[in-house]
């Protein structure tokens, strides 16, 4: 899960709700209109560099991805929060792609108590889970409990995920067989560079797990340079 810092309301949005003050009957997101929903698309898009905020598969386009309520729309049908941006972040997949089994696909309309879920607006989320090697996730803390129920409700360490994960993972200059190794120093730096967004401000598919897994091989080559440099 990537951190995402929520920039301000479109203000095709703001100007529909402050229009429908006078009959809060309309302030459901069915009513939005296209036109408005799109620039939400994009404002969502942007704002999270072109990753889900769940599962941080690419969205490379705006119909790679859908809106979704962070707090449900079946517990919020009815009031402003179902047409609220704060509420609203961009998920894989798209409309018109089949179901998958992680994500906001599994979370779809259920209903959470308080510390069952880890929000990616949470600035500490991104250190609350732990990614490995071999594309596998877990609490970063075991007896955290609200991470662990995070990853069951959203399957984040579903097969699926694990092996996009570990492609990505693989695809690290650090695993290449035909490069030279890197030193702790330069893994180092990929990994801030890994939390980077590039030129177009998108961040990297599994930029989390890739900045995790370049900083443990950081660490573990600082280790053996020092073991090196005491001979």
């Amino acid at each position: 899960m990537k951190h995402i810092t929520k920039g301000g309301e479109p203000p095709a949005l703001h100007k529909w709700r402050m229009d429908q003050k006078t009959s809060p009957q309309n302030l459901v997101y069915d009513a939005i209109p296209g036109a408005t929903l799109e620039t939400v698309r994009d404002a969502l898009l942007k704002e999270q560099g072109h990753i889900c905020a769940y599962s941080m598969m690419r969205i490379a386009t705006r119909s790679g991805g859908h809106v979704e309520h962070l707090l449900a729309q079946s517990k919020t049908r009815g009031t402003e929060l179902s047409v609220r941006y704060d509420n609203m972040v961009y998920c894989y997949p798209g409309h018109e792609a089949p179901r998958c089994e992680f994500g906001a696909h599994k979370k779809d309309g259920m209903e959470f108590a308080p510390g069952e879920m880890i929000s990616p607006l949470d600035p500490s989320c991104e250190a609350r889970f732990a990614f490995k090697r071999d594309g596998s996730v877990e609490a970063a803390n075991p007896s955290d409990e609200a991470a662990n129920k995070t990853l069951s409700n959203l399957n984040l360490d579903c097969r699926a995920l694990r092996r996009a994960r570990k492609e990505a993972i693989d695809s690290l200059p650090i695993f290449s067989s035909t490069q030279e190794r890197l030193s702790a120093k330069r893994a180092e730096t990929l990994a801030r560079q890994l939390l980077q967004r590039d030129i177009d401000g998108r961040f990297r598919a599994f930029a989390v797990a890739l900045a995790q897994v370049a900083q443990k091989y950081a660490k573990r080559q600082a280790a053996k340079e020092a073991a090196m440099a005491s001979r």
